[in-house]
């Protein structure tokens, strides 16, 4: 592996300029700029078609791809099949509903679901089904997983409408399928397909938020279909196969930074941000990436009420001390934005270490040993593929690690000290005393700054920790970071969001629905 300096005592900023206040950063060492900084980051994993075993894997997975692509067609000839009413002036009512919906500039008339207490909507739904498959064809899968399948989709040359836009997109299917077996639900699919499609409806658009097409939820089968915009690879896997730079991280850290003011600024917290949530596809420039933000399944916005504990929310090794350690009642809007904060601090220490800043410990050395990101938490409940080590928390199965792991794992550094609610909380949780941090001559403001500015400005590395602090409000809010020139000298906004203040959106919905009611019956109430 290539050795590189630790350029914290080293890299430094001057200022070249003659009129104007702000440092203007100079390519080369001793510069604003470490070393290498335009060299792509080592790579940190081997993929598995490099070994036998991993071929053999390799093409198992490609049949299940194959299987799993055919069960979805399916289903769609299935549903496209149905009739949408049992009269010639019933179906065109239909007919003339659907292309309102579809015409309208409102995303959530986009959204078709079955559960309402008339046909209508199970007519409308078999009619969105039917359109979908004659305008676009599946592709090859896209991604995989035990939550979702993701199919690339082309409009077909022959398709006489266009009702849902005519550019590549991806269709996201919820596992597992089908969703219900034996009159149980197995997973939640229906549920965080409807939290996505509500949530990215809900919202303006963003040019580093994925779009949402369509989104066609099917309460009986427990399941939800959703056509969302085509955005490229995941940059956790990029970063490890040693395909970024440390130039294309921090610009990629500055998008996804847009995408939280966003998200902030309407009302919502996304509570999964980690670097698998983040696609890039070949940006404007040359050696640049498009980096936008997805997976809204678990996110945080007054349309509809949690149905797990909050600890359950995120990714381990991604989540704040505070949503580890306490149940969050009564905790305002602003604290809320601050747990995806934390995460974007650690998704950046990933981008520039290349493994993730909490994770597992050792038994033999007790040292604290990375891991590899793992599945956000609440979807793995749902999928019942943990086991609960306590009333409140997982215990980490499938190779995360535990809670417990994650918060001593934080505990070695003495500026994590707990609070006196968070000590009682371990407590009652684990059973045990938390293990003392204040022993700890380490500090992780000073460990994340030696470790990021190895590869990337000071200034920025400076900005990654103070993400990164035990207290919430000690974090900055997305648009302070935004502020933050020194951090970003040299990265340039894509034209598309030049302008954007981000200040809180006077649109916010107002609504609240209970766990148990239809989700997409729920209708934003607009501030006037």
């Amino acid at each position: 592996m290539r050795e590189r300096i630790v350029a914290s005592d080293r890299c430094v900023y001057v200022d070249t300029s003659d009129d104007d206040d702000r440092a203007v950063p100079k390519r080369g060492w001793g510069s604003y700029y470490p070393r290498d900084y335009d060299e792509p980051y080592c790579a940190t994993t081997t993929t598995t078609s490099e070994t036998t075993e991993g071929a053999t894997e390799a093409r198992d997975v490609e049949t299940r791809k194959v299987q799993r692509k055919e069960q979805r067609v399916k289903y769609f000839a299935l549903v496209s099949s149905r009739n949408h009413g049992t009269s010639v002036s019933e179906r065109r009512e239909i007919e003339e509903e659907f292309a309102r919906r579809v015409s309208s500039l409102d995303a959530k008339s986009r959204v078709f679901e079955t559960a309402s207490l008339t046909g209508v909507d199970a007519k409308l739904y078999t009619l969105a089904a039917r359109h979908l498959r004659r305008e676009r064809y599946m592709d090859a899968m896209a991604g995989d997983g035990a939550f979702s399948d993701v199919f690339m989709t082309h409009h077909a040359s022959d398709a006489e409408t266009a009702f849902f836009g005519d550019e590549d997109a991806v269709l996201k299917c919820s596992n597992p399928f089908p969703g219900v077996v034996g009159g149980g639900k197995v997973g939640d699919g229906y549920r965080i397909g409807a939290v996505e499609a509500m949530t990215l409806s809900s919202m303006p658009k963003h040019p580093h938020i994925v779009r949402i097409f369509a989104g066609l939820l099917e309460r009986a089968r427990n399941e939800s279909y959703l056509l969302l915009s085509a955005a490229g690879r995941n940059a956790h896997d990029m970063r490890e196969r040693g395909e970024l730079t440390p130039r294309q991280s921090r610009e990629l850290a500055r998008a996804l930074v847009h995408a939280m003011a966003h998200c902030h600024a309407n009302g919502v917290v996304h509570r999964d941000i980690k670097p698998g949530n983040v696609l890039l596809s070949p940006g404007a420039g040359a050696n640049t990436f498009r980096a936008t933000l997805i997976d809204f399944g678990v996110a945080r916005q007054p349309i509809i009420q949690d149905a797990y504990h909050a600890s359950l929310y995120g990714t381990p090794g991604y989540q704040s001390p505070e949503l580890l350690l306490s149940d969050m009642n009564g905790v305002d809007d602003e604290q809320w934005t601050k747990v995806d904060v934390f995460a974007f601090g650690a998704t950046c220490f990933f981008l520039c270490a290349g493994r993730e800043l909490f994770g597992y410990v050792d038994d033999e050395t007790g040292e604290i040993e990375p891991k590899r990101e793992s599945k956000t938490k609440v979807k793995r409940v749902a999928m019942a593929l943990l086991r609960r080590a306590s009333r409140l928390f997982p215990d980490g199965g499938e190779g995360a690690a535990s809670d417990a792991v994650i918060v001593n794992s934080m505990l070695r550094f003495a500026d994590m000290k707990l609070s006196r609610s968070h000590e009682k909380r371990y407590r009652d949780v684990f059973g045990v005393d938390p293990p003392s941090a204040s022993s700890s001559k380490n500090m992780l403001e000073r460990y994340v700054i030696d470790v990021v500015s190895a590869t990337q400005p000071r200034p920025f590395a400076e900005l990654v920790a103070r993400c990164l602090a035990y207290d919430p409000s000690a974090r900055p809010s997305a648009r302070e970071i935004l502020a933050h020139e020194e951090a970003w000298l040299g990265v340039e906004d894509d034209a598309d969001v030049l302008g954007w203040d981000y200040a809180k959106d006077s649109r916010a919905v107002e609504i609240n629905v209970d766990a148990t009611d239809s989700l997409a019956n729920a209708s934003p109430v607009m501030n006037r």
